[in-house]
């Protein structure tokens, strides 16, 4: 074990690891400021399971996206996997692009915008499909909300909409067939509103 492993075996706090809107595992790391970059990162052990694209929470909760990792080399081999990271307000602030205000009143489920960026009402269909859920008479409608959740996580931008992110929920829908041209549709929008 390097030096900077012990570091982080003795100093270091429990982060939990999430992919695709669930938690994979919880590490040990240190979340530190390199001095030649600037660049702040967390430093996990060597070979840790955390990729680009993974949400990493601390026992505070702050919310750290991870933008890039490299596994960094001391004399004696590998000493840390350095997570660079951006917290939840730049991951936002970067994913926002400025946008021209149209005051049109209702357009639910409507595109509207100029050439370069459009703006959804999603949340009007998200709470429609709440809405339809809750007047169903399925036996599945704690499941059904726990989809409608991960789709507003990923509209809150809290949750990338990656291949597969639904896969879990197929046999669900097969059962609920009545919910999936509504939540076709959000997923539609969703997709077209990350797309800038």
């Amino acid at each position: 074990m390097s030096i900077t492993e012990d570091f982080i075996k003795m100093n270091g706090i429990m982060f939990k690891i999430e992919r695709e809107g669930f938690v994979i595992a919880e590490l040990k790391g240190r979340q530190q400021i390199e001095n030649k970059t600037s660049r702040k990162y967390v430093g996990f052990f060597v070979g840790s399971n955390v990729i680009p694209g993974d949400w990493i929470v601390n026992p505070y909760g702050d919310r750290l996206y991870i933008v890039d990792t490299f596994t960094d080399t001391g004399i004696d081999g590998p000493s840390e996997l350095k997570a660079y990271f951006q917290t939840l307000v730049e991951y936002n602030s970067k994913s926002e692009p400025q946008s021209t205000v149209f005051n049109i009143g209702t357009a639910n489920n409507s595109m509207i915008g100029n050439q370069s960026h459009f703006t959804i009402n999603i949340n009007t269909s998200l709470q429609e499909a709440r809405s339809q859920i809750n007047s169903s008479d399925s036996d599945n409608k704690e499941e059904l909300h726990k989809i409608i959740d991960l789709l507003e996580s990923v509209a809150n931008n809290q949750t990338p909409m990656r291949p597969g992110t639904l896969s879990r929920f197929s046999a669900l829908m097969e059962r609920n067939s009545w919910i999936t041209g509504s939540l076709a549709s959000l997923v539609l929008n969703l997709l077209t509103t990350q797309i800038h």
